[in-house]
């Protein structure tokens, strides 16, 4: 009994934070505007242009540049 009890104290802080974290995650990211990409970090939005590589009708080419 008492050692179900200390397992049981020390898993519940942490199986309460994960909790609390899950249930508050929200999905608060803004779309992009058309042209552009960015990173996981959302810190990083460049601009690009697209090009369809004529030889391959299913390869596309991505040339990036630094967004001003």
């Amino acid at each position: 009994m008492a050692t179900t009890t200390i397992a049981l104290t020390v898993i519940a802080r942490p199986f309460n934070h994960l909790n609390l974290t899950a249930w508050s995650d929200r999905d608060d990211r803004q779309p992009l505007l058309p042209g552009t990409v960015d990173d996981a970090s959302h810190l990083n939005q460049t601009q690009v242009t697209i090009k369809q590589v004529k030889s391959q009708s299913r390869v596309t080419e991505v040339d990036t540049t630094v967004c001003t």
